[in-house]
């Protein structure tokens, strides 16, 4: 009886095995290990095509953007008349942010039926989430179900996106 439950579970995972598309696989120069990659849906109201949005930030730190003037200390903050000084801290940098890599991809399968945002995959038709308003402002936005997702990998500039479908 265990065996067969045990084959009946296993039977089932395998049927409802997930579906794995590379959306985007690129090489960016230039970049570094603390790039920040970022990758979200898209979808187009009007056509009903589902997109994915990529973007790379780079944090780097301006030597314009110093505070007090300038990277070297801020001077002493108390002298005695004794003798001795007591020095300023050291000033930190300002970080800024520049985008390195921006672009928006198709996923195919992905599309947009009403307000129910569907994945048709070779094991049938996956419930992504719907299009909706948020609370507050009514705006329109995406809301997921979980069954769909992005994920983004980056090692040596070799950037890799891959949407994942259960």
């Amino acid at each position: 009886m265990k065996m067969l439950l045990a084959s009946l579970l296993l039977g089932a995972s395998l049927a409802h095995a997930g579906t794995t598309q590379t959306v985007l696989d690129v090489t960016i120069v230039g970049t570094t290990r603390a790039d920040q990659v970022d990758a979200s849906f898209q979808m187009d109201e009007t056509t009903g095509a589902g997109f994915a949005h990529v973007t790379v930030t780079q944090q780097f730190y301006s030597p314009y953007n110093w505070p007090n003037g300038g990277g070297y200390g801020g001077g002493y903050t108390h002298c005695s008349p004794y003798g001795g000084c007591i020095p300023a801290p050291m000033p930190q940098p300002i970080p800024e942010y520049r985008v390195v890599f921006e672009k928006t991809v198709a996923i195919q399968g992905l599309s947009l039926h009403g307000d129910a945002i569907v994945f048709a995959g070779a094991n049938g038709d996956v419930d992504c989430g719907m299009m909706g308003y948020t609370r507050v402002f009514h705006r329109r936005a995406i809301f997921l179900s979980g069954n769909c997702s992005l994920t983004t990998s980056m090692n040596n500039g070799q950037l890799m996106v891959n949407f994942n479908a259960k």
